[in-house]
């Protein structure tokens, strides 16, 4: 196969992605009532007909301007597929044995101090992923309540946008090394 028909599958496969996951992110109407979380999600709507090809995979230049809407439930469930699910699996299990760690009954627990907080947005999975700072504080506010709902502080306090737009600016050098101090601080299993 020549360099052009790669250029070519490759854009396709591009293209087709991007709409998928698109419509994966847009096709469920947002309620009013307890199966949506309120966020600040982009007004932005994607380009159509022939110019829609031309859309990179993953978002790019400035920061998009927000709105208030609602991100339904279903969609931060899409999110969690699309960008956590390869390494921490569908339940939050995790790989412990490969360094990837279980979400379930210890999410809530970093809650509980400023420095755990702050870690679970600068975390590489989740500061690094292309999306934007209300979907991430939505995703993680959805996965705390989903795998670590027992483990939560009675005071928690959802993640707002501009909250994790401050931790994504500022990671730590060493995750494991923050992860491990932070943990060592969790109440020990009975």
């Amino acid at each position: 196969m020549n360099m052009m028909a790669q250029r070519v599958r490759y854009r396709r496969a591009q293209v087709c992605i991007t709409a998928v996951l698109w419509c994966a992110l847009s096709v469920v109407p947002a309620a009013a009532d307890e199966t949506t979380v309120r966020v600040q999600e982009s007004a932005a709507q994607p380009p159509t007909g022939r110019y829609a090809m031309a859309l990179p995979l993953h978002p790019t230049g400035p920061a998009k301007t927000a709105t208030t809407q609602t991100l339904d439930v279903v969609k931060v469930r899409a999110m969690h597929r699309l960008y956590c699910a390869g390494c921490h699996q569908l339940d939050g299990s995790g790989v412990p044995a490969s360094g990837v760690p279980d979400m379930r009954g210890t999410l809530g627990h970093f809650q509980r101090t400023p420095a755990g907080r702050a870690f679970l947005i600068q975390a590489p999975g989740a500061r690094n992923s292309q999306i934007t700072d209300a979907e991430l504080a939505a995703l993680t506010n959805w996965q705390l309540r989903e795998f670590s709902p027992t483990t939560l502080p009675p005071d928690f306090k959802p993640y707002t946008a501009e909250e994790v737009s401050g931790y994504r600016a500022n990671p730590p050098l060493d995750v494991t090394a923050v992860r491990g101090a932070i943990a060592a601080g969790f109440p020990k299993p009975p």
